[in-house]
């Protein structure tokens, strides 16, 4: 049985209050899409430079949600994979922060 790749469809950005564990963090990052089942091989996910850190998967497989300690450039795209990084086409915009 083979999986698919993990696709995102949507990203959503949001500052986080500053007693979440192994902070401080400068945004939470959830994204939705498919293929975000669990795996052998852990899901690594980029907005630009900054890791992801925290990675939580959704149980059904429909996302993700971690935490970034820096904030990214503008305009910086969501790169994600579980054996090598693929940017997507979603982009981080300081204005969308929730």
């Amino acid at each position: 049985m083979t999986m698919d790749e993990p696709a995102a469809t949507a990203i959503q950005f949001v500052t986080p209050g500053p007693n979440v564990p192994g902070g401080p963090w400068a945004l939470r990052v959830s994204v939705s899409g498919t293929g975000f089942d669990a795996r052998g091989l852990a899901l690594m996910a980029s907005v630009g430079a900054v890791p992801v850190q925290g990675i939580l998967l959704d149980p059904d497989g429909s996302g993700f949600s971690g935490y970034l300690a820096s904030t990214p450039a503008d305009g910086d795209a969501l790169a994600i994979g579980f054996a090598q990084l693929t940017a997507t086409d979603l982009l981080y915009h300081p204005g969308a922060v929730a």
